[in-house]
Protein backbone atom coordinates (compact mmCIF):
# COMPACT_ATOMS: atom_id res chain seq x y z
CA UNK A 1 0.00 0.00 0.00
CA UNK A 2 3.00 2.32 0.33
CA UNK A 3 3.05 4.75 -2.57
CA UNK A 4 3.44 8.40 -3.55
CA UNK A 5 0.57 8.03 -6.02
CA UNK A 6 -3.00 6.72 -5.81
CA UNK A 7 -3.36 2.97 -5.21
CA UNK A 8 -6.32 0.99 -6.54
CA UNK A 9 -7.27 -2.64 -7.05
CA UNK A 10 -8.37 -5.05 -9.76
CA UNK A 11 -11.69 -6.48 -8.54
CA UNK A 12 -13.07 -9.43 -10.48
CA UNK A 13 -15.44 -10.61 -7.75
CA UNK A 14 -13.58 -13.83 -7.04
CA UNK A 15 -12.12 -14.83 -3.70
CA UNK A 16 -8.52 -13.69 -4.27
CA UNK A 17 -9.23 -10.23 -5.65
CA UNK A 18 -12.09 -9.71 -3.19
CA UNK A 19 -9.92 -10.59 -0.18
CA UNK A 20 -7.13 -8.33 -1.40
CA UNK A 21 -9.52 -5.47 -2.17
CA UNK A 22 -11.48 -5.63 1.09
CA UNK A 23 -8.38 -5.77 3.29
CA UNK A 24 -6.68 -2.97 1.36
CA UNK A 25 -9.83 -0.81 1.42
CA UNK A 26 -9.95 -0.97 5.20
CA UNK A 27 -6.30 0.05 5.54
CA UNK A 28 -6.65 2.79 2.92
CA UNK A 29 -9.71 4.28 4.65
CA UNK A 30 -8.01 4.17 8.07
CA UNK A 31 -4.89 5.90 6.76
CA UNK A 32 -6.44 8.49 4.45
CA UNK A 33 -10.09 8.75 5.39
CA UNK A 34 -10.97 8.12 1.75
CA UNK A 35 -12.63 5.30 -0.17
CA UNK A 36 -10.50 2.85 -2.13
CA UNK A 37 -10.93 2.51 -5.91
CA UNK A 38 -11.60 -0.82 -7.60
CA UNK A 39 -11.69 -1.55 -11.35
CA UNK A 40 -13.85 -4.31 -12.83
CA UNK A 41 -14.10 -5.53 -16.43
CA UNK A 42 -17.68 -6.55 -17.17
CA UNK A 43 -18.45 -9.15 -19.83
CA UNK A 44 -21.26 -8.43 -22.27
CA UNK A 45 -22.22 -12.12 -22.12
CA UNK A 46 -24.55 -13.15 -19.29
CA UNK A 47 -22.69 -16.45 -18.92
CA UNK A 48 -19.40 -14.75 -18.06
CA UNK A 49 -20.70 -11.57 -16.43
CA UNK A 50 -19.43 -11.43 -12.83
CA UNK A 51 -20.13 -7.75 -12.20
CA UNK A 52 -22.79 -8.52 -9.58
CA UNK A 53 -20.13 -10.12 -7.36
CA UNK A 54 -17.75 -7.19 -7.82
CA UNK A 55 -20.57 -4.77 -6.92
CA UNK A 56 -21.44 -6.88 -3.88
CA UNK A 57 -17.85 -6.77 -2.58
CA UNK A 58 -17.52 -3.06 -3.38
CA UNK A 59 -20.65 -2.21 -1.39
CA UNK A 60 -19.60 -4.44 1.51
CA UNK A 61 -16.08 -2.98 1.72
CA UNK A 62 -16.89 0.63 0.83
CA UNK A 63 -14.97 0.58 -2.45
CA UNK A 64 -15.57 3.05 -5.27
CA UNK A 65 -16.07 0.66 -8.17
CA UNK A 66 -15.36 1.69 -11.76
CA UNK A 67 -16.75 -0.76 -14.30
CA UNK A 68 -15.51 -0.97 -17.87
CA UNK A 69 -17.47 -3.06 -20.38
CA UNK A 70 -15.35 -3.70 -23.50
CA UNK A 71 -17.52 -3.95 -26.61
CA UNK A 72 -16.91 -5.94 -29.78
CA UNK A 73 -15.61 -2.75 -31.38
CA UNK A 74 -13.23 -2.23 -28.45
CA UNK A 75 -11.94 -5.76 -29.00
CA UNK A 76 -11.53 -5.33 -32.76
CA UNK A 77 -9.88 -1.93 -32.45
CA UNK A 78 -7.28 -3.14 -29.96
CA UNK A 79 -6.34 -6.52 -31.44
CA UNK A 80 -3.13 -5.31 -33.06
CA UNK A 81 -2.21 -3.15 -30.07
CA UNK A 82 -2.62 -5.96 -27.51
CA UNK A 83 -0.81 -8.54 -29.66
CA UNK A 84 1.99 -6.03 -30.19
CA UNK A 85 2.19 -5.37 -26.45
CA UNK A 86 2.43 -9.05 -25.55
CA UNK A 87 5.08 -9.73 -28.24
CA UNK A 88 4.16 -13.39 -28.55
CA UNK A 89 0.95 -15.40 -29.05
CA UNK A 90 -1.24 -15.88 -25.98
CA UNK A 91 -4.06 -18.17 -24.92
CA UNK A 92 -7.31 -16.27 -25.39
CA UNK A 93 -9.31 -13.03 -25.62
CA UNK A 94 -9.50 -12.67 -21.83
CA UNK A 95 -6.18 -10.86 -22.20
CA UNK A 96 -8.21 -7.93 -23.52
CA UNK A 97 -10.21 -7.70 -20.30
CA UNK A 98 -7.01 -7.14 -18.34
CA UNK A 99 -5.90 -4.61 -20.93
CA UNK A 100 -9.07 -2.56 -20.46
CA UNK A 101 -8.85 -2.81 -16.65
CA UNK A 102 -5.45 -1.12 -16.71
CA UNK A 103 -6.60 1.39 -19.30
CA UNK A 104 -9.47 2.32 -16.97
CA UNK A 105 -7.08 2.46 -14.02
CA UNK A 106 -5.02 5.04 -15.87
CA UNK A 107 -8.16 7.09 -16.56
CA UNK A 108 -8.92 6.96 -12.83
CA UNK A 109 -5.37 8.03 -12.01
CA UNK A 110 -4.62 4.78 -10.15
CA UNK A 111 -0.95 4.38 -10.99
CA UNK A 112 -0.48 1.43 -8.62
CA UNK A 113 -2.91 -1.49 -8.77
CA UNK A 114 -3.21 -4.42 -6.39
CA UNK A 115 -4.15 -7.77 -7.89
CA UNK A 116 -5.10 -11.21 -6.57
CA UNK A 117 -2.82 -12.96 -9.06
CA UNK A 118 -1.06 -15.97 -7.57
CA UNK A 119 -3.71 -17.01 -5.07
CA UNK A 120 -4.81 -19.96 -7.17
CA UNK A 121 -1.27 -21.29 -7.52
CA UNK A 122 -0.10 -20.89 -3.92
CA UNK A 123 -3.36 -22.05 -2.30
CA UNK A 124 -4.64 -24.52 -4.92
CA UNK A 125 -7.61 -22.79 -6.49
CA UNK A 126 -7.89 -24.65 -9.80
CA UNK A 127 -9.99 -27.80 -10.13
CA UNK A 128 -7.17 -29.39 -12.13
CA UNK A 129 -5.21 -29.58 -8.87
CA UNK A 130 -7.70 -32.05 -7.39
CA UNK A 131 -6.16 -35.12 -9.11
CA UNK A 132 -2.83 -34.55 -7.35
CA UNK A 133 -4.59 -34.75 -4.01
CA UNK A 134 -6.65 -37.78 -5.00
CA UNK A 135 -3.51 -39.68 -6.08
CA UNK A 136 -2.19 -39.55 -2.53
CA UNK A 137 -5.30 -41.11 -0.94
CA UNK A 138 -6.36 -44.65 -0.19
CA UNK A 139 -9.30 -46.09 -2.14
CA UNK A 140 -11.84 -45.30 0.60
CA UNK A 141 -10.59 -41.77 1.15
CA UNK A 142 -10.33 -41.30 -2.63
CA UNK A 143 -14.04 -42.04 -3.08
CA UNK A 144 -15.10 -39.74 -0.25
CA UNK A 145 -12.87 -36.85 -1.28
CA UNK A 146 -13.85 -37.17 -4.95
CA UNK A 147 -17.51 -37.00 -3.94
CA UNK A 148 -16.89 -33.88 -1.83
CA UNK A 149 -14.87 -32.24 -4.59
CA UNK A 150 -17.74 -32.77 -7.00
CA UNK A 151 -20.13 -31.36 -4.41
CA UNK A 152 -18.14 -28.25 -3.50
CA UNK A 153 -16.65 -27.26 -6.85
CA UNK A 154 -18.02 -26.50 -10.29
CA UNK A 155 -17.18 -30.03 -11.49
CA UNK A 156 -19.67 -32.88 -11.60
CA UNK A 157 -18.53 -36.30 -10.35
CA UNK A 158 -18.06 -37.74 -13.85
CA UNK A 159 -16.21 -34.62 -14.97
CA UNK A 160 -13.94 -34.90 -11.96
CA UNK A 161 -13.04 -38.47 -12.87
CA UNK A 162 -12.27 -37.31 -16.40
CA UNK A 163 -9.98 -34.65 -14.94
CA UNK A 164 -8.19 -37.34 -12.94
CA UNK A 165 -7.67 -39.54 -15.99
CA UNK A 166 -6.57 -36.65 -18.17
CA UNK A 167 -4.13 -34.85 -15.88
CA UNK A 168 -2.43 -37.99 -14.56
CA UNK A 169 -2.01 -39.82 -17.87
CA UNK A 170 0.42 -38.40 -20.46
CA UNK A 171 -0.79 -40.63 -23.32
CA UNK A 172 -4.37 -39.37 -22.96
CA UNK A 173 -3.24 -35.75 -22.86
CA UNK A 174 -0.97 -36.11 -25.87
CA UNK A 175 -3.60 -37.98 -27.89
CA UNK A 176 -6.16 -35.26 -27.15
CA UNK A 177 -3.75 -32.49 -28.12
CA UNK A 178 -2.98 -34.20 -31.41
CA UNK A 179 -6.62 -34.88 -32.24
CA UNK A 180 -7.57 -31.23 -31.77
CA UNK A 181 -4.89 -29.92 -34.08
CA UNK A 182 -4.69 -29.19 -37.81
CA UNK A 183 -0.91 -29.15 -37.53
CA UNK A 184 0.68 -31.21 -40.33
CA UNK A 185 1.54 -34.77 -39.22
CA UNK A 186 5.23 -34.34 -40.06
CA UNK A 187 5.40 -31.40 -37.63
CA UNK A 188 3.04 -32.81 -35.01
CA UNK A 189 4.56 -36.29 -34.81
CA UNK A 190 8.12 -34.99 -34.53
CA UNK A 191 7.27 -33.05 -31.38
CA UNK A 192 8.41 -34.63 -28.11
CA UNK A 193 5.58 -33.30 -25.87
CA UNK A 194 8.15 -33.37 -23.10
CA UNK A 195 6.38 -30.53 -21.30
CA UNK A 196 3.23 -32.68 -21.02
CA UNK A 197 5.21 -35.52 -19.48
CA UNK A 198 6.82 -33.10 -17.01
CA UNK A 199 3.41 -31.75 -16.10
CA UNK A 200 2.01 -35.24 -15.45
CA UNK A 201 5.09 -36.16 -13.42
CA UNK A 202 4.47 -33.14 -11.18
CA UNK A 203 1.14 -34.65 -10.11
CA UNK A 204 2.93 -37.21 -7.94
CA UNK A 205 2.38 -34.88 -4.95
CA UNK A 206 0.70 -31.57 -4.15
CA UNK A 207 4.00 -29.93 -3.22
CA UNK A 208 5.71 -31.05 -6.43
CA UNK A 209 2.77 -29.79 -8.47
CA UNK A 210 2.75 -26.43 -6.73
CA UNK A 211 6.45 -25.85 -7.26
CA UNK A 212 6.11 -26.78 -10.94
CA UNK A 213 3.11 -24.50 -11.42
CA UNK A 214 4.67 -21.57 -9.56
CA UNK A 215 8.16 -21.79 -11.03
CA UNK A 216 7.71 -23.31 -14.48
CA UNK A 217 4.33 -23.95 -16.06
CA UNK A 218 1.55 -21.62 -14.96
CA UNK A 219 2.57 -18.54 -13.04
CA UNK A 220 5.52 -17.22 -15.09
CA UNK A 221 3.47 -16.56 -18.23
CA UNK A 222 0.52 -15.15 -16.25
CA UNK A 223 2.85 -12.65 -14.59
CA UNK A 224 4.37 -11.78 -17.93
CA UNK A 225 0.95 -11.11 -19.45
CA UNK A 226 -0.08 -8.87 -16.59
CA UNK A 227 3.22 -7.02 -16.52
CA UNK A 228 3.01 -6.13 -20.20
CA UNK A 229 -0.63 -5.09 -20.07
CA UNK A 230 -0.09 -2.92 -17.00
CA UNK A 231 3.18 -1.31 -18.04
CA UNK A 232 1.74 -0.47 -21.46
CA UNK A 233 -0.47 1.93 -19.50
CA UNK A 234 2.31 2.97 -17.09
CA UNK A 235 0.66 1.08 -14.22
CA UNK A 236 2.61 -0.74 -11.52
CA UNK A 237 0.90 -3.90 -10.27
CA UNK A 238 1.51 -5.41 -6.85
CA UNK A 239 0.62 -8.99 -5.95
CA UNK A 240 0.17 -9.64 -2.21
CA UNK A 241 -0.33 -13.38 -2.71
CA UNK A 242 3.19 -13.62 -4.13
CA UNK A 243 4.97 -12.10 -1.18
CA UNK A 244 7.73 -14.66 -0.68
CA UNK A 245 6.78 -15.26 2.96
CA UNK A 246 3.21 -16.10 2.00
CA UNK A 247 4.36 -18.37 -0.84
CA UNK A 248 6.79 -20.26 1.41
CA UNK A 249 4.13 -20.69 4.07
CA UNK A 250 1.39 -21.73 1.64
CA UNK A 251 3.49 -24.34 -0.15
CA UNK A 252 4.61 -25.87 3.16
CA UNK A 253 1.08 -26.12 4.61
CA UNK A 254 -0.45 -29.60 4.97
CA UNK A 255 -2.60 -30.61 2.03
CA UNK A 256 -5.89 -30.43 3.91
CA UNK A 257 -5.31 -26.75 4.68
CA UNK A 258 -5.45 -26.07 0.95
CA UNK A 259 -8.14 -28.53 -0.16
CA UNK A 260 -10.62 -29.82 2.40
CA UNK A 261 -13.94 -31.55 1.80
CA UNK A 262 -13.66 -30.47 -1.83
CA UNK A 263 -13.21 -26.77 -1.01
CA UNK A 264 -10.22 -25.24 -2.76
CA UNK A 265 -8.14 -22.57 -0.97
CA UNK A 266 -9.72 -23.70 2.29
CA UNK A 267 -7.37 -21.84 4.65
CA UNK A 268 -7.99 -18.57 2.79
CA UNK A 269 -11.75 -19.02 2.91
CA UNK A 270 -11.56 -19.51 6.68
CA UNK A 271 -9.20 -16.57 7.10
CA UNK A 272 -11.51 -14.05 5.41
CA UNK A 273 -14.81 -15.31 6.82
CA UNK A 274 -15.16 -12.13 8.91
CA UNK A 275 -13.90 -9.88 6.10
CA UNK A 276 -16.14 -10.86 3.17
CA UNK A 277 -19.77 -11.93 2.71
CA UNK A 278 -20.25 -15.69 2.78
CA UNK A 279 -21.60 -15.52 -0.80
CA UNK A 280 -18.08 -14.54 -1.90
CA UNK A 281 -16.11 -16.67 0.59
CA UNK A 282 -17.86 -19.90 -0.40
CA UNK A 283 -18.28 -19.31 -4.12
CA UNK A 284 -17.74 -22.35 -6.35
CA UNK A 285 -18.22 -20.82 -9.83
CA UNK A 286 -15.35 -18.35 -10.18
CA UNK A 287 -14.48 -17.38 -13.76
CA UNK A 288 -12.03 -14.46 -13.60
CA UNK A 289 -11.94 -11.52 -15.99
CA UNK A 290 -13.40 -13.76 -18.67
CA UNK A 291 -14.07 -12.20 -22.07
CA UNK A 292 -17.31 -12.61 -24.03
CA UNK A 293 -15.33 -14.63 -26.56
CA UNK A 294 -18.42 -16.13 -28.20
CA UNK A 295 -19.72 -12.67 -29.11
CA UNK A 296 -16.37 -11.22 -30.09
CA UNK A 297 -15.01 -14.09 -32.16
CA UNK A 298 -18.29 -14.80 -33.92
CA UNK A 299 -18.64 -11.15 -34.96
CA UNK A 300 -15.06 -11.09 -36.27
CA UNK A 301 -15.11 -14.55 -37.86
CA UNK A 302 -14.62 -13.61 -41.51
CA UNK A 303 -11.69 -11.30 -40.76
CA UNK A 304 -10.13 -14.06 -38.66
CA UNK A 305 -10.38 -16.48 -41.58
CA UNK A 306 -8.76 -13.93 -43.90
CA UNK A 307 -5.87 -13.47 -41.48
CA UNK A 308 -5.38 -17.24 -41.26
CA UNK A 309 -5.43 -17.62 -45.05
CA UNK A 310 -2.62 -15.06 -45.35
CA UNK A 311 -0.38 -16.63 -42.72
CA UNK A 312 2.78 -18.08 -44.25
CA UNK A 313 3.74 -19.78 -40.98
CA UNK A 314 0.41 -21.59 -40.78
CA UNK A 315 0.90 -22.56 -44.41
CA UNK A 316 4.15 -24.27 -43.47
CA UNK A 317 3.04 -26.05 -40.31
CA UNK A 318 -0.71 -26.61 -40.72
CA UNK A 319 -3.51 -27.20 -43.21
CA UNK A 320 -4.88 -23.66 -43.58
CA UNK A 321 -7.72 -24.81 -45.82
CA UNK A 322 -8.89 -27.36 -43.26
CA UNK A 323 -8.72 -24.76 -40.50
CA UNK A 324 -10.86 -22.29 -42.44
CA UNK A 325 -13.32 -24.92 -43.75
CA UNK A 326 -13.92 -26.38 -40.30
CA UNK A 327 -13.77 -23.04 -38.48
CA UNK A 328 -17.23 -23.18 -36.93
CA UNK A 329 -16.62 -26.67 -35.55
CA UNK A 330 -13.48 -25.51 -33.74
CA UNK A 331 -13.64 -24.37 -30.14
CA UNK A 332 -13.20 -20.65 -29.53
CA UNK A 333 -9.83 -21.45 -27.96
CA UNK A 334 -8.67 -23.17 -31.15
CA UNK A 335 -9.99 -20.40 -33.39
CA UNK A 336 -8.15 -17.83 -31.33
CA UNK A 337 -4.90 -19.83 -31.33
CA UNK A 338 -4.65 -19.94 -35.14
CA UNK A 339 -5.79 -16.35 -35.57
CA UNK A 340 -3.49 -15.02 -32.86
CA UNK A 341 -0.48 -16.70 -34.46
CA UNK A 342 -1.35 -15.15 -37.82
CA UNK A 343 -1.77 -11.64 -36.35
CA UNK A 344 1.48 -11.92 -34.39
CA UNK A 345 3.28 -13.04 -37.57
CA UNK A 346 1.96 -10.01 -39.49
CA UNK A 347 2.68 -7.43 -36.80
CA UNK A 348 6.25 -8.58 -36.19
CA UNK A 349 7.07 -9.56 -39.77
CA UNK A 350 7.94 -13.08 -38.66
CA UNK A 351 9.26 -15.34 -41.43
CA UNK A 352 9.56 -19.10 -41.78
CA UNK A 353 13.04 -20.35 -42.73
Amino acid sequence: MRSDVQVGTCLSGGLDSSATSALAAGQYRAASGQSFTGIHAKSTEIRSDESKYAKFVAKHAGINLAIVEPSTDDFVNTIDEVVYTQEEPFGGPSMFMGWHVFQEAKRNNCRVMLNGQGGDEVLLGYERYYPAMLKSLSSIRFAREAWMQAKNSKLGFLELLKYYAYFTNPSIRIKRLKSRSHILPIIRDSHSFEYVERSVESYKSIETLQKFEICTLQLPHLLRYEDRNSMRHSIETRLPFLDYRLVETAVSLPMNYKIRDGWSKYVLREAVTEVLPKEIVWRRDKLGFEAPEGVWLTAYEEKMKDEIRRSRILGEIADRGAIVNSFQSLSFKERWAYFNLAVWERIYGVTWD
